[in-house]
């Protein structure tokens, strides 16, 4: 298995005054109507004291899921991805 995105960024020697915050690492899979199956690698980060996880979803460069979360990207971002129909709508007015 890679080694965790959190991990990395979490190299830096432990403060001792401090307890170390906690990277659980899993594989997600997701559903999406456009693009079907996604297979990411999950990183949470827990923080210690806090109730807060910060989970971030990463995948494999130049792999067909990174493929799929590019054109879900390009999609979302309002520009249809080339070759696709325009799937936008009229805007809703805000009340």
């Amino acid at each position: 298995m890679r080694e965790s995105l959190l991990t990395g960024l979490l190299a830096a020697p432990p403060n001792r005054a401090s307890p170390r915050p906690t990277v659980v690492v899993w594989t997600k899979r997701l559903c999406n109507a456009l693009v079907g199956e996604l297979k990411l690698t999950a990183d949470a980060l827990e923080l210690p004291g806090e109730d807060v996880t910060l989970i971030v979803y990463t995948a494999p460069a130049d792999s067909p899921e990174q493929e799929k979360l590019d054109f879900l990207s390009r999609w979302a971002g309002g520009v249809p991805p080339p070759g696709t129909a325009d799937l936008s709508t009229e805007p809703v007015p805000k009340t």
